[in-house]
């Protein structure tokens, strides 16, 4: 009896530990984060040189940080945290 009372009261200490550490902070505590943006006109990338032309750019933006957020016709909008 006293073995099993004691492994209740472990295993509720020990939930109420990894409940505790997985509670989000409150949303007022968090700073909201901050993006700056930029895009450039895709257009004319029909051909094979112009569209591998396009993947370097868009690699180069991924190595900065940049990610691609959105399109807007033939603008391709990309954001990434404000430093």
């Amino acid at each position: 009896m006293k073995k099993t009372i004691f492994a209740t009261m472990a295993l509720l200490i020990a939930f109420s530990f990894i409940a505790y550490t997985f509670v989000p902070t409150p949303s007022a505590a968090r700073t909201p984060v901050q993006w700056e943006y930029t895009f450039f006109d895709a257009a004319g990338t029909g051909s094979q040189q112009a569209l591998e032309a396009l993947r370097q750019r868009m690699n180069g933006l991924g190595k900065e940080g940049w990610e691609l957020s959105a399109t807007v016709g033939t603008y391709l909008i990309f954001k990434r945290p404000l430093r």
